[in-house]
């Protein structure tokens, strides 16, 4: 009885799993001390050492949370930022659920995406106009979710109506109109739109929304830039006040935010409203280009068929071209090309920005590595080929190195460190012997992005920031001599190469990203060489000094184009980024047209203090999900802290069909190794149970699941393939007591047992271009096994491995799959079954099964068309299947086949401008009898396979 009982009870009850966290969580570099800054407007945890940082972000944001948000809206909500620094990605983020901020330090060394900003003062500029976009979104049907789910609800109500366009086009549009620079003043920025517009291309609205697996398109920073900047000029800068609250406050509840145009602008809804921006941007470009005196140069790269970029082309010995070139559908390629003809040389690894230099046949080039353990701390390291025949060596280790060049050999070789403690440094490097030494060191004021090697002079130069502008660096390596090159601007620099004198390098003086030189005398002429449509960047000097060599901008990405090197015209004369006319004409938002936030920002010394290290400070419920289900209504609170890794539940609800209450908690801590997870859940249960007099009857009890699962998350990123495993065990205590069949004195053994399971995933992949339907090489496993301690003989094991192979084409892919379960139908503990069988086959009844499936994908069309904002049709690819499946059944010692083959038909679209996910049609033709269903032989079927 109590067996049968037992079985009763564990069918009915679904087991513990805890909560699935998030890739962030528990990501922070070990052995950090952090420090706290509490400001009016922002609380600020740093790493220790980096207070100078902090009090400059803190009166950045102090200022404009005070001072500028006429432009945006009243309210201002206080958020917690976390400085990282031990990552070499440039990045930063605000996000709801919890409210919080994070900035990475480490600056882009390509000059050309930012410009002379500061980084962490463009990051205190952009980021922040976030948090008053996301404090401004607290009006009518958002409010409200803030207070029935907390940060959560917040997050839903604001964006499920706000486009992303607007949110990164608004703040770019204030680091713009905030600062002497800005991204809205960079040729560099807008060089999609202008190429699309070079090319006069008509894409719709909802191309633009969605993006295109075939087109090279503006992300939605730029596009969204120009569709602010644009209503602004059109109906004052604080135009956009009433259609952030009207949408947020979900006045009209479909197409708020396109309503909210309507009823706040002239505009009738975004489509037009970016149609209208277009068409003024589009004459101002063809106006301008029209007034530059193009003289484009000769394209020496093969013609192009789908986007492809060409970078950083360079001169060899033979005198073919040696250029970094990407595609759609192709990863990074070192290629050689010459007479028309290329060649593949080698394929460098994963990497922040396409880079290398080549010298005398040999190449080097950074690669991004990180923590296994911790994503929060990464590296980049260099890597030098002696020549094409040679085996890659790894010069350093866990290192921030960027833009390496040879210098007087290729034995040796230069780069730019910035490590952690903020302050760059020019380190060289003896590639026989792998030494480094210092050889040039900076400040925290001051940040170096490309440098170049002048031949036999022992000079170095670098691209030089220092107060938020821009030059060209000289130092002589022998007496450490410094001098500028060029006058302090800032307009972009990047891109340098040394020929007879002169440096030549990318630079926006004209509103067009164009080539120019200047002597190395330091007289500060500058020339022009290029006058491109779109832009000309990464230029070099033949050997012979007559031509150069550069990447052009157009429609299809880059090309290699050549000509002669001689200047245009006799002289070259330039005016500020913030004297030129560009897409934003708004009022000006400080009295004093030359004032901006980082001159008038404060000094203030705010209040720091260590930020302890007990695990519970800065502990915070901030979101608290209100479940309004039918059947289980429920409330539960989730709490983190300031640096994300510690995370906790806590929750409970009523289920109506069971007349019972249920409450559970669980705790997740990751600044160890291991993340741990600690869990309890307590039901009140009611279910039928069979009477022996054959009658159902109403069996009472309680349950209680006592648990834990300790889970280590590893990741490694070498060469062209990211490896990933994560070992996971879990035990879970079942306690069941107080068992009682309703109106009746039968009562019953309480009934306790307990549960272990193992998880371990694994992964190799080679990473994929745009196009790519799948790695074109790897290999993904995952195994589980759960024990029932209690009844030992219970268990279940389920293995599925994935081979990644090449198929025909460069996005065709061949996956070979092997999956294999093993769960006797007769365990009284039976977990949930997730398991793929041969497709087309209902569920079949077995103890273990064994499948073998081969998949071939390939493309078939990329629609780019949408329907009224509902969906976009992305691309449809079809995937042509055969699975081999064998079930077994040992209580009727029967054996089945279940064999199949079929197709499935993909739509990639996106639903609601927002959500990604793949919807297919299947129609399998079943090769074997179905024993549930024997009369089928075709099956169609839909299914949802996730997000593109």
């Amino acid at each position: 009885m109590k067996k049968y009982l037992l079985l009763i009870l564990i069918t009915i009850t679904t087991s513990q799993s805890f909560a699935q966290l998030g890739p962030s969580f528990g990501q922070n570099a070990n052995g950090q001390d952090w420090q706290k800054l509490e400001s009016p407007l922002v609380d600020i945890v740093y790493p220790q050492g980096k207070e100078a940082q902090a009090q400059r972000i803190a009166n950045l944001i102090n200022y404009q949370g005070t001072e500028l948000t006429e432009t945006i809206g009243p309210i201002v909500k206080k958020p917690n930022l976390l400085i990282q620094n031990r990552t070499v990605v440039s990045n930063g983020f605000v996000g709801l659920g919890p409210f919080r901020s994070e900035f990475f330090t480490t600056p882009p060394s390509n000059m050309k995406i930012f410009g002379s900003i500061g980084w962490l003062d463009i990051l205190s500029i952009h980021e922040y106009r976030h948090v008053l976009q996301n404090s401004n979104s607290l009006h009518g049907f958002t409010k409200f979710l803030r207070y029935f789910q907390g940060e959560s609800g917040w997050s839903l109500g604001k964006n499920l109506v706000m486009p992303n366009w607007f949110s990164e086009g608004d703040a770019v549009w204030a680091e713009t109109k905030f600062s002497a620079a800005g991204r809205g003043r960079l040729p560099h920025f807008t060089k999609e739109q202008r190429a699309i517009s070079a090319a006069s291309r008509d894409y719709k609205y909802q191309k633009y929304r969605n993006g295109s697996f075939k087109t090279q398109l503006p992300s939605h920073y730029p596009t969204g830039y120009t569709i602010c900047s644009f209503l602004r000029n059109e109906e004052g800068a604080e135009v956009w006040n009433e259609i952030v609250a009207d949408a947020t406050a979900w006045k009209s509840v479909f197409w708020s935010f396109n309503n909210a145009i309507k009823r706040n602008s002239k505009y009738r809804n975004s489509d037009r409203l970016f149609y209208a921006a277009w068409d003024k941007v589009d004459k101002q470009w063809q106006d301008q280009q029209a007034a530059a005196n193009l003289q484009p140069g000769e394209v020496i790269s093969q013609p192009r068929k789908t986007v492809t970029y060409y970078t950083f082309p360079q001169e060899s010995a033979s005198g073919s071209i040696i250029a970094w070139r990407k595609s759609f559908q192709q990863t990074d390629q070192i290629v050689e090309i010459s007479n028309g003809n290329e060649q593949v040389l080698f394929s460098p690894g994963f990497n922040l920005w396409q880079y290398f230099n080549t010298k005398d046949g040999a190449f080097v080039w950074p690669e991004r590595a990180q923590n296994p353990r911790r994503n929060n701390e990464s590296y980049s390291d260099i890597y030098v080929k002696s020549s094409l025949e040679a085996d890659r060596i790894k010069l350093t280790k866990k290192g921030n190195y960027f833009s390496p060049i040879f210098g007087k050999t290729t034995d040796e070789v230069y780069a730019v460190r910035f490590a952690p403690d903020l302050v760059p440094s020019i380190r060289k490097f003896n590639v026989l012997t792998k030494e480094e030494d210092v050889i040039v060191t900076f400040t925290a004021d001051d940040f170096v992005g490309r440098i170049t090697y002048v031949e036999n002079e022992d000079v170095l130069l670098a691209v030089y920031k220092l107060d938020n502008q821009l030059t060209i660096l000289k130092i002589d390596l022998t007496t450490g001599n410094r001098s500028e090159l060029l006058p302090f601007t800032s307009h972009a620099i990047d891109g340098m190469s040394v020929n007879d004198g002169f440096v030549y390098f990318t630079g926006s003086y004209t509103g067009i990203d164009n080539i120019f030189r200047a002597p190395l005398d330091g007289s500060k002429k500058i020339e022009q060489l290029t006058s491109e449509q779109v832009g000309a960047y990464t230029p070099s000097v033949s050997k012979d000094g007559k031509s150069i060599y550069y990447a052009v901008y157009d429609e299809l990405g880059h090309q290699v184009a050549k000509r002669s090197n001689e200047a245009i015209g006799n002289s070259f004369s330039y005016l500020e980024p913030r004297q030129m006319v560009w897409q934003d004409e708004t009022p000006a938002i400080f009295e004093d047209e030359d004032a901006t936030i980082l001159t008038l920002a404060d000094n203030k010394v705010y209040e720091t203090a260590e930020y302890t290290k007990s695990p519970f400070r800065g502990v915070r419920a901030h979101s608290w999900s209100l479940s309004p289900s039918p059947v289980t209504p429920s409330l539960s609170l989730t709490m983190n802290n300031y640096t994300n890794d510690i995370s906790a539940d806590l929750g409970g609800g009523y289920n109506v069909n069971e007349e019972g209450a249920f409450f559970g908690a669980s705790v997740s801590y990751a600044r160890l190794f291991p993340v741990i997870t600690l869990g309890v859940e307590h039901n009140f249960r009611s279910a039928d149970y069979l009477m022996p007099a054959d009658t159902l009857a109403d069996l009472k009890y309680a349950e209680t699941v006592i648990g834990g699962a300790i889970s280590i998350p590893l990741t490694w990123i070498k060469g062209n393939y990211s490896t990933s495993l994560t070992p996971a065990v879990e035990y879970d205590y079942h306690i069941t007591n107080n068992l009682e069949i309703d109106e009746t004195n039968i009562a019953f053994e309480d009934t306790n047992y307990s549960t272990l399971e193992g998880r371990l995933t694994f992964s190799f992949l080679r990473r994929t271009a745009q196009q790519n339907l799948a790695p074109r090489l790897g290999v993904s496993l995952s195994a589980q096994i759960v024990e029932n301690l209690t009844e030992s003989s219970n268990n279940k094991f389920v293995g599925v491995g994935t081979l990644y192979l090449p198929g025909v084409g460069k996005n065709h892919t061949l996956q070979l799959a092997g999956a294999y379960q093993y769960e006797p139908l007769d365990n009284i503990f039976q977990e949930v079954d997730a398991f793929q069988y041969s497709r087309g086959y209902k569920t079949p009844i077995n103890d273990d099964f064994l499948r073998f499936s081969a998949d071939y994908g390939f493309p078939l069309l990329y629609p780019d068309l949408g329907f009224f904002g509902i969906t976009y049709f992305k691309r449809i690819r079809a995937n042509l299947f055969y699975d081999l499946g064998k079930g077994s059944y040992d209580q009727d010692d029967l054996e089945t086949d279940y064999n199949s083959t079929g197709f499935e038909i993909i739509f990639d679209n996106t639903f609601l401008n927002i959500l990604p996910a793949s919807i297919g049609f299947r129609g399998s033709f079943l090769l074997n009898t179905d024993p549930l269903d024997q009369d089928a032989e075709f099956v169609p079927g839909f299914f949802i396979i996730g997000s593109l």
